[in-house]
């Protein structure tokens, strides 16, 4: 009988490799952003498993050790990645938030080999009050602490800031000697503040190949404190030659203090996400210039968790780019570019009313034609960017238009006609997200016709695409339960289980991940989170009112009907 320790290495290798392991797209790559907590479960059970595989033999833990310090992911959950704790008793005042952090800081200094696994580095979160020292650290934590900032050469002021680090809890010095351990780095995520970049410099000057072999790179803002700083300090990360994915949380970038180092043509960055940023025209046209090609752009300044924060830039005038100005800029790259994502901010009280709603479309400088764009695959982009016939390339495979709130039946007999007509040939999935299903199915001024409803009308517009291989769909957001807190029905939530989630809004909110359909059924081929929505939002007024304002702001208790201007009925 063969016996698993009996297996050739590179075979044991391949099943180790098979236990649930993170993804490294996710650090960066904007198609596939996604909120790190959702990466805590997966991780958790491998580290359990390849921590006890070390205990096994010499032979197991030298092919588990690897994969177990191939990834490191650090946050406000502490060490719930390497013990039993639960959320619930996360206690941030208490040290053994840094366990997690110092266990892994401790066998990097201790066996610096084990540095050279560390493939992806992610630092969610740091405290503003921490422990005034390292209980969980131990004389011998400190002495190699020590030992590794002798190691650094830095300037005499910086020589007295880091002489008592260990004994004190400046973690950014700490995460600065771990990354110099890590020469194989590719993947790197931290919060802006606490010092971490200048922390990280002082090392990086010191030793010049330090991250040579970067490949993406994630500056969140954990702290409102923090929000709208300015990206330009980071030019020098951003520059690296293998760097070509970036993710910046809350930054403001403006052209009148552009970095000199991104000259035109000479950055690797192929992937870019800004996420509730503040972005002038001058700096995204300097910016996609000096980047050699893209393949995949995202400014997403919408959220329902963040639409009270209005992205603006510290100290200067300058106004947001538009969607022409993003069209212009990126049209360089018409060739290579694969993914847009575009959503602007909008405050929650615009849906008030639909001509409130409609001022804001109108506000808004529309997306140009996208038809020289030969390799856009994905595009993600708000309703109020969209021209009433947007013209699209033949490459084009999925489209989602986000954040719609009225009327979008003649966009959708037109981009029906130009399906059928073989425009796009490859198209396939055709998304309209909305924070009440009933609005983008009607015509402003008139109602739904009598005997007729909303799923009716919905089924009218799939009814275009009949012949086709298109699979369209409006979906609700999924709502935050806190709408429902407090107004005495909470039912509008609860009838809603976790599998009719259509989409995953957790920040930053990228895509509809969720529901597709089936053809046929009792429900006409409509996912249940739809039907139902479309059905309470008929049945339960109360409930579409508190859908479509977080305020308060919401509309007549015929929620699902515009107002009427004359007695036409819909087509």
């Amino acid at each position: 009988m063969v016996l698993l320790q009996d297996l050739p290495t590179e075979i044991l290798s391949r099943i180790l490799a098979l236990l649930p392991e993170y993804d490294g797209d996710a650090l960066g790559t904007e198609a596939r952003i996604r909120d790190p907590k959702a990466e805590l479960l997966p991780l958790r059970i491998q580290n359990k498993a390849l921590l006890s595989l070390c205990l096994v033999s010499h032979r197991f833990r030298d092919l588990a050790q690897p994969l177990l310090f191939r990834y490191f992911q650090w946050d406000d959950l502490g060490g719930n990645l390497y013990d039993d704790d639960s959320e619930d008793n996360y206690d941030p005042a208490n040290a053994d938030e840094f366990r997690a952090l110092l266990l892994f800081a401790k066998a990097i200094l201790r066996r610096p080999e084990l540095g050279e696994h560390v493939k992806f580095l992610s630092i969610d979160s740091l405290l503003d009050e921490t422990p005034i020292s390292f209980p969980s650290f131990g004389p011998d934590g400190q002495k190699l602490f020590a030992d590794a900032i002798k190691q650094v050469e830095l300037s005499n002021k910086q020589k007295k800031l880091w002489a008592d680090a260990p004994t004190r809890c400046d973690v950014p010095i700490l995460l600065a000697l771990v990354i110099k351990q890590c020469p194989n780095l590719r993947g790197l995520r931290f919060p802006v503040g606490y010092h971490i970049l200048e922390r990280l410099n002082a090392v990086w000057k010191s030793d010049p190949s330090l991250m040579s072999k970067l490949d993406s790179v994630w500056i969140s803002a954990d702290e409102e404190e923090f929000y709208w700083y300015q990206i330009a300090p980071y030019a020098d990360l951003l520059a690296l030659p293998y760097v070509k994915s970036s993710t910046f949380e809350y930054g403001t970038l403006a052209g009148g203090s552009f970095p000199a180092i991104w000259k035109p043509g000479t950055l690797a960055i192929e992937e870019i996400a800004f996420a509730h940023c503040h972005i002038d025209a001058p700096a995204i046209k300097k910016f996609l210039a000096s980047c050699k090609r893209v393949k995949s752009i995202t400014f997403q300044n919408f959220s329902f968790y963040n639409q009270d924060v209005k992205p603006t830039a510290r100290g200067s005038k300058s106004t947001q780019f538009n969607a022409a100005d993003l069209h212009a800029a990126v049209f360089p790259h018409k060739a290579t570019l694969e993914h847009i994502h575009l959503e602007f901010f909008r405050h929650p009280s615009i849906l008030g009313s639909i001509e409130a709603y409609q001022e804001f479309c109108r506000g808004h400088a529309k997306l140009p034609s996208l038809q020289d764009f030969t390799s856009l695959e994905t595009l993600f982009i708000q309703h109020a960017l969209l021209p009433e016939h947007p013209l699209f390339p033949p490459s084009l495979e999925t489209l989602e238009i986000t954040d719609c709130n009225s009327s979008i039946r003649e966009m959708v007999a037109f981009i029906a006609a130009d399906v059928k007509s073989g425009n796009y040939p490859r198209l396939r999935k055709f998304k309209v997200l909305t924070v009440d299903v009933t609005r983008p199915i009607k015509l402003p001024g008139q109602r739904i016709p009598v005997g007729q409803t909303p799923e009716q009308c919905f089924l009218r517009l799939r009814a275009l695409f009949d012949g086709t291989d298109v699979d369209f769909m409006i979906h609700p957001y999924e709502m935050p339960r806190e709408l429902y807190a407090g107004d005495g029905d909470s039912e509008g939530y609860d009838d809603f289980g976790e599998d009719d989630d259509p989409y995953d809004f957790q920040f930053p909110p990228v895509g509809g991940h969720g529901h597709g359909h089936g053809g046929g059924g009792a429900n006409n081929g409509l996912p249940a989170g739809l039907l139902q929505m479309m059905q309470q939002a008929m049945q339960n007024p109360a409930l579409a009112a508190a859908l479509l304002a977080q305020d308060g702001e919401g509309e007549s208790e015929r929620s699902w009907e515009t107002e009427d201007d004359d007695d036409d009925e819909v087509d």
